[in-house]
C-alpha cells in the first residue's frame, strides 16, 4: 500500500507526511480519497485495513471517499469525460510490479472490473 501512497502523493504533487496527516485541505482530502481508492482496486482491502493504514482513521472516512470518487466518476460519465484516474492506475502497478521483482516477490492478482 505504501507504494500506491507514493505514487498518488507524487501525481498530486504533496509529501508523504502531509496526505498521511489529519489535516482537512480540500487538496489533502482529495489526495487522501483519491489513494483510498486505488488500494481498494490494487490490493482489494477492506475500509477498516485501509482506515487502519492511514493512521488509524475510522472506516467511515474510508467509506465516505469511495462514495465521493464513485459520484465524481458517475459525473464526468454523464458529461462524456474521463476521469484521470486510469493513467495512474498504470503506473502505480507499474511500480508495485517492478517493487515486487526487486524484493524477489511475485506481483499479486488483481481483481477484474
Amino acid at each position: 500500500m505504501r507504494v500506491v501512497v507514493e505514487a498518488v502523493a507524487k501525481h498530486c504533487r504533496v509529501s508523504r507526511r502531509e496526505m498521511m496527516s489529519w489535516h482537512r485541505d480540500q487538496y489533502l482530502v482529495e489526495t487522501r480519497h483519491l489513494a483510498f481508492i486505488l488500494i481498494r482496486i490494487l490490493y482489494n482491502r477492506s475500509t477498516p485495513e485501509i482506515g487502519i493504514f492511514f493512521r488509524d482513521r475510522d472506516h467511515t472516512t474510508v467509506m465516505h471517499g469511495l462514495r465521493k470518487y464513485e459520484q465524481t466518476v458517475k459525473y464526468l460519465k454523464q458529461h462524456g469525460l474521463h476521469h484521470p484516474l486510469d493513467q495512474l492506475i498504470e503506473v502505480t502497478i507499474f511500480l508495485m510490479r517492478t517493487e515486487a521483482a526487486i524484493n524477489g516477490r511475485q506481483f499479486p492478482k488483481l481483481p477484474r472490473g
